[in-house]
């Protein structure tokens, strides 16, 4: 089994290359001349009809009606959403298919690192504090991973220069990728038993009698894992990998002290290490 895996590695090893360095030498944009000079146009459309908009609501505030208002800014609306339109239409038009190639490229070497290393990672921690820290750097990773998604879909141009941060989109994701994993992680450390044998074998997960909370949370994550595989979501991939791991390895220990000491862990466990 180790064979086919270290072998699977290093042909995801070398498809990972392959693909990286052809996404290297592809250039972003087709044509990126005309790529350019169709968004300065929208741009430019844009700062008009900003302009207008604002001369009009400066001129007419005082004897403009509620209605003439709304239809105003419904009027501006719609324009800015048929420029978004068409510059989306643009990307489509003359992006390549390098940022493609990057992401995948990126997860075939994510997958054939996991996979040389399977060794490594085939068994619990050696120790209940490892255990720990490996549920927090889970939770790191989901903040650094919504971080980085952000900061490559800001790279990669999928807002027009004229389109406004969604503010209140970045607060909600800040705490939903930052601080409910925090606490996700802190609550999940009750579920580490207090007996802990060192070094288990992962597949006691897949037990039957496996802690069942446990266990539904490793499928969870194990297909997330297999989502952000399909998608050539990297860092995703990364993250997932690490919540499943540490929810099998919970869930190997408490098949263990089910196993090995005849009893199941007591609730609530101790916090000694």
């Amino acid at each position: 089994m180790r064979r086919v895996a270290t072998a699977c590695g290093l042909f995801l090893l070398l498809l990972s290359v392959v693909l990286l360095v052809t996404a290297i030498n592809t250039p972003r944009y087709t044509d990126a001349a005309a790529f350019r000079q169709g968004v300065d146009a929208l741009a430019a459309i844009e700062a008009r009809e900003s302009t207008a908009h604002a001369a009009a609501m400066q001129k007419d505030l005082q004897s403009m009606t509620k209605d003439e208002d709304q239809k105003l800014r419904l009027r501006m609306q719609a324009t800015y959403d048929d420029l978004e339109k068409k510059y989306h239409g643009l990307l489509d038009t003359y992006e390549s298919n390098k940022s493609k190639l990057l992401d995948y490229g990126g997860t075939a070497l994510v997958m054939a690192l996991v996979l040389l290393m399977a060794g490594v990672f085939s068994r619990t921690p050696s120790r209940r504090v490892q255990l720990h820290l490996c549920l927090f750097a889970a939770a790191l990773l989901t903040f650094g991973a919504f971080v980085f998604g952000f900061w490559l879909w800001l790279a990669r141009e999928q807002i027009s220069p004229w389109g406004a941060l969604p503010a209140p989109y970045l607060v909600l994701g800040v705490l939903g990728f930052g601080l409910v994993p925090a606490i996700w992680a802190a609550g999940h450390l009750l579920l580490v038993p207090e007996v802990y044998y060192q070094r288990q074998p992962l597949w006691l997960a897949l037990s039957r009698r496996v802690h069942p909370w446990l266990g539904l949370m490793s499928v969870l994550f194990a297909l997330a894992t297999v989502l952000s595989l399909f998608f050539g979501f990297w860092w995703w991939t990364i993250t997932f990998l690490v919540w499943t791991y540490a929810y099998m390895s919970m869930a190997a220990s408490h098949r263990a002290c089910h196993l090995f000491a005849d009893q199941e862990p007591e609730w609530p466990p101790a916090w000694n290490t």
